[in-house]
């Protein structure tokens, strides 16, 4: 193989995968030259074109290659735990305040069916008395009124919510 072919396949080295399915990190591989370089002495080329100082030197490359992955690998899965443990605290968080909503549901239940219960009573006891009433706001405008009135003074359903000075 000539040396433009070697000099083509290196350079596609960069743009292949680097390990089992980790895509090549772009400058990755001039970094790693770099730091090569700083710790031999020198660039790739004045190792005096030995065979195996070449390999050597791709070999050590390769290895600072997956040492910065690692190193970034290892950043990633710090942050991803953090993370995680996060969602932990905020998922006992929400266990927490559902079990409270629960409660409250409940107890808001249990009053809603004794209200259903004391209305009930008080229309039977007033459906079944023969005293006319008419229960009136604040305002004056009518609440609720018994049989007996709505035939004395003609009320019907739709009388609810006006005022009682308005009812001729």
């Amino acid at each position: 193989m000539g040396e433009q072919q070697k000099a083509a396949k290196d350079k596609g080295r960069d743009r292949r995968p680097s390990g089992r399915g980790t895509p090549a990190v772009p400058g990755l591989r001039a970094v790693a030259e770099e730091g090569f370089a700083r710790t031999r002495g020198g660039a790739p080329e004045d190792l005096a074109g030995k065979a195996a100082e070449k390999v050597l030197h791709k070999l050590r490359v390769h290895q600072i290659e997956l040492e910065m992955q690692n190193e970034e690998l290892q950043s990633t899965n710090e942050e991803l735990q953090s993370i995680n443990e996060e969602l932990e605290t905020s998922k006992e968080e929400l266990q927490s305040l559902n079990e409270g909503l629960v409660t409250v549901n409940a107890e808001l239940q249990a009053k809603n069916g004794q209200l259903v219960k004391m209305q009930n009573d008080l229309k039977n006891l007033l459906n079944n008395t023969d005293a006319g009433t008419i229960f009136l706001d604040e305002r004056l405008a009518i609440k609720r009124f018994t049989r007996q009135t709505a035939a004395a003074y003609r009320l019907v359903a739709s009388d609810v919510g006006r005022p009682l000075a308005g009812i001729k």
